[in-house]
């Protein structure tokens, strides 16, 4: 009698961590299907929001003379120090979107704030007026900082 109670319950734990093993490679089938629809839906709309490191930030805005480099923070903040050849366009002000829908939807717009938050909703913004390829500064200037590249004041 023992030994078939021992036999079940090895049964019973075999099939238990047999069935968790397929339920997290289906998690991990479902992931991956989103993410491809997510890529598909960002292809169809034309439009892309890229987080970069403060590097490759770096990086892509000294590749390409025809970009916007745009810093959403407020005046105050920008005098404190901002990287060279950026705009300042207050995502918090009142004419924010006024002042967007002068600029060039074309034209890659390279976006930051402090640590990442307002670029992240400024980014939406512009997406929906259309600019097709932007950029967001992942961290923000404080990143920036941090990673000891240049700021300008």
């Amino acid at each position: 009698m023992k030994r078939s109670s021992y036999f079940f319950l090895v049964i019973i734990i075999f099939i238990s961590v047999y069935s968790c093993k397929d339920s997290a490679k289906d998690k991990e089938e479902d992931t991956v299907t989103s993410m491809t629809e997510t890529v598909l839906l960002e292809e169809d709309s034309q439009s892309t929001i890229t987080l970069l490191s403060s590097s490759q930030f770096d990086a892509a805005i000294h590749s390409n003379d025809k970009i916007l480099l745009l810093d959403v923070r407020t005046p105050e903040e920008f005098e404190t120090g901002f990287i060279s050849g950026a705009v300042n366009i207050d995502f918090n002000d009142s004419n924010f979107a006024t002042a967007i829908k002068s600029l060039d939807a074309k034209v890659p717009v390279y976006l930051y704030c402090k640590s990442g938050g307002r670029s992240g909703r400024a980014a939406s913004v512009l997406q929906e007026m259309g600019f097709t390829e932007i950029y967001d500064l992942e961290g923000g200037i404080t990143s920036w900082t941090e990673n000891e590249l240049p700021i300008e004041k």
